[in-house]
């Protein structure tokens, strides 16, 4: 009986998750489909999906679960979507550089975009890119001198990849933002721990339990 509340449990949280609802106002000429198909090209390359799947966006907005009966979900809308207001203010990138340690020092380069969930994580990579300083190294026994970024590009698109993953989508006023300082980056979403996770436990083994399984599934399909 317990076991069969449980499941009962589970299916309609997975009916109510907030990427499964209809997309408000959305048609499929309102996504990005130069981007979904990258998706299906991307997701071919690491084998995550059939070499075979049709190049129609609407079939790959299926097969990825995107779409449900002919209608898109919103986890579409956040993956693909090209028009953000009103209905979803939640799709904004805050991109900061401030000069010294605190947020309340001068700024030295700020933008704020709307876009879908791959373009954030692009541009916010290009913003580090050209904001962070260089450092240069000589490897030894080679002659040419190799630069880098204080923080591994690896790391940097990591953390931004679970902000954008992890995120509650569900809150309108939600954002990803991007402070970069003298001393430090922050990167940050809105979104509370799942339910069982506590802060102590990231720092050890402990459950993986995905908020936005459709847009999760879909950045990991790509690699």
């Amino acid at each position: 009986q317990q076991r069969y509340e449980s499941l009962l449990l589970g299916r309609a949280q997975v009916s109510r998750r907030w990427e499964n609802q209809p997309a408000v106002g959305v048609r499929l000429e309102h996504l990005d489909h130069e981007e979904i198909l990258q998706t299906r090209e991307a997701a071919i390359q690491h084998r995550r999906i059939s070499a075979g799947t049709s190049r129609d966006v609407g079939d790959i907005l299926d097969r990825l679960g995107l779409r449900r009966e002919g209608i898109l979900t919103q986890a579409a809308q956040m993956l693909y979507g090209t028009r953000f207001l009103p209905d979803y203010p939640q799709g904004r990138l805050k991109l900061g550089r401030f000069r010294g340690t605190k947020i309340t020092g001068d700024i030295l380069d700020n933008k704020q975009e709307y876009m879908h969930a791959f373009a954030m994580v692009r541009e916010a990579m290009a913003f580090l890119d050209r904001t962070l300083p260089l450092a240069g190294y000589f490897v030894e026994g080679r002659i040419e001198r190799e630069d880098r970024l204080p923080v591994p590009p690896d790391a940097l698109r990591e953390v931004l990849l679970n902000a954008v993953m992890h995120r509650d989508y569900s809150h309108p006023g939600g954002y990803v933002a991007v402070a970069a300082f003298d001393d430090r980056i922050e990167i940050s979403s809105l979104g509370t721990l799942p339910p069982g996770i506590t802060a102590e436990m990231l720092a050890g083994p402990h459950p993986s339990v995905l908020r936005n399984e459709l847009i999760a599934d879909t950045f990991h399909r790509t690699g």
